[in-house]
């Protein structure tokens, strides 16, 4: 009796599994053939009960989304594949889906963890390169990116090898379009410059915010301003006007920020302090924004940050952190460290969740400064 119950539970098991194995093949010829109308009955009337129907299910909705750009679809995605996983967290296609879908919904923290599970669980497969491609961009992790791309240039797949030149492309374009517009200072050259009449003069018209000003002249002036007698980004003042501004004195916080951009034009500090001030006031100074945002792109154009031999320069350690949140919409800093050649290296959390490293090198200006205040 045992043996032929042993024998009906067997068959049944091997039945159930054939049922279920023709359903997914039955459900992968109307996906292919856009019978969405048909899958979707399918779906509904299939039950919830093995890991292929919730990936079917998902990439089903997953692809609604791509067709119609409605982020529901992608959300009710997620939806799914977050309850396939809690019940089958072992199954390789729901954890390639739960990729897609929080790439999808833009949840790209949730999705860098996914890769590295992916990875750490030795399921990594071509299928699921281009989102490492797509997550190391928004890292400006460019060499991870291009190593992804290169694997996949060798795909047979035709739709991952044109998607991967086409990608190389897009990515050396803007990095060309980035080194064109490069304006690395040249900080010897500046010394002296910092102490001629020319100087003072673009001074004065950076004062009066003067937009005839270009892009290498702006760069002169924050660069140069570094060499000013005594410079210190983060003085005194600028602190004294960022405590009024906090108590809500913000006529006085102007005065104080003023007073500091008299001396130290190029703060970015006390210029984001003053713009702050002046809108809180309900009068906002244009001339200041113009000036602030003048000293945040001549950062920019300064380098990449993305290794030690494309840094972004900046003239004080304070404009590395306004930088940061500017630019990258730094969340939090998660590390710091000084290289050998005095580089400070930057791990981030930036505003896509996810941690990003970005190099800084310091103006010489700066580190004779710290070592006048050692002696």
């Amino acid at each position: 009796m045992k043996r032929f119950l042993s024998f009906i539970i067997a068959v049944t098991l091997a039945l159930t599994l054939s049922a279920q194995s023709e359903k997914y093949e039955m459900f992968k010829e109307l996906r292919n053939s856009g019978d969405t109308l048909s899958m979707s009955r399918m779906l509904s009337s299939w039950g919830e009960e093995t890991p292929h129907l919730y990936s079917a299910w998902t990439g089903y909705l997953l692809k609604k989304y791509e067709l119609t750009e409605d982020t529901r679809w992608a959300e009710r995605a997620l939806e799914w594949v977050e309850k396939g996983r809690s019940k089958y967290p072992d199954n390789d296609l729901l954890l390639y889906k739960s990729l897609e879908a929080y790439m999808d919904t833009g949840l790209y923290s949730e999705a860098d963890e996914a890769r590295q599970e992916i990875i750490s669980k030795g399921f990594d497969e071509e299928s699921v390169w281009p989102f490492y491609v797509d997550l190391y961009v928004l890292k400006s992790d460019l060499d991870s990116a291009f190593f992804y791309l290169d694997k996949l240039s060798s795909s047979t797949d035709e739709d991952l090898s044109s998607y991967a030149a086409q990608a190389r492309e897009g990515l050396q374009s803007a990095i060309s379009q980035m080194q064109e517009g490069r304006i690395v200072p040249d900080h010897t050259a500046l010394k002296k410059f910092s102490r001629s009449g020319e100087y003072s003069a673009l001074l004065e018209r950076f004062k009066r915010a003067d937009t005839s000003l270009t892009d290498k002249e702006l760069s002169d002036i924050y660069y140069a301003g570094a060499f000013l007698h005594m410079y210190d980004g983060v003085s005194s003042l600028t602190k004294k006007g960022e405590d009024l501004y906090a108590e809500g004195k913000y006529s006085e916080a102007l005065t104080e920020f003023k007073t500091v951009l008299e001396e130290y034009p190029v703060s970015i500090r006390a210029l984001y302090g003053c713009y702050l001030a002046s809108v809180s006031l309900g009068k906002e100074d244009e001339g200041i924004l113009f000036r602030l945002r003048s000293l945040l792109n001549a950062i920019s154009s300064s380098g990449d940050g993305i290794s030690p031999k494309s840094p972004f320069h900046v003239i004080c350690v304070d404009d590395e952190y306004f930088f940061l949140r500017e630019a990258f919409g730094m969340e939090e800093l998660a590390g710091q460290a000084l290289t050998a050649d005095k580089q400070d290296e930057m791990r981030f959390v930036n505003n896509y969740g996810l941690e990003q490293k970005s190099y800084f090198e310091l103006s010489p200006a700066y580190w004779e400064k710290i070592e006048g205040l050692l002696k």
